[in-house]
């Protein structure tokens, strides 16, 4: 599976999950393939109340695996998370 199949399927999953439960545990597969797109959609998580904690730590658990390119440093900058 590329890694543009795996973001749109963890979209739509996030999209289609409706139990913060589900929600959460499609997070943690967000996790396990981290990409600068991944990121993205752990900080779009975040945005929802119910997954605010669990998409920063997410977005968090991302960034540390990636490259700290421009791109990386814009999308935690953007989301509050430089620090």
């Amino acid at each position: 599976m590329s890694d543009e199949q795996r973001v749109k399927m963890c979209e739509n999953a996030l999209e289609a999950a409706r139990q913060p439960a589900e929600r959460k545990l499609v997070l943690e597969v967000v996790q396990r393939y981290p990409s600068v797109e991944m990121l993205k959609l752990a900080v779009k998580a975040a945005q929802s109340p119910d997954l605010k904690d669990d998409g920063k730590a997410a977005a968090r658990a991302i960034s540390q695996k990636l490259r700290k390119t421009d791109e990386v440093r814009d999308v935690l900058s953007k989301a509050g998370l430089d620090k």
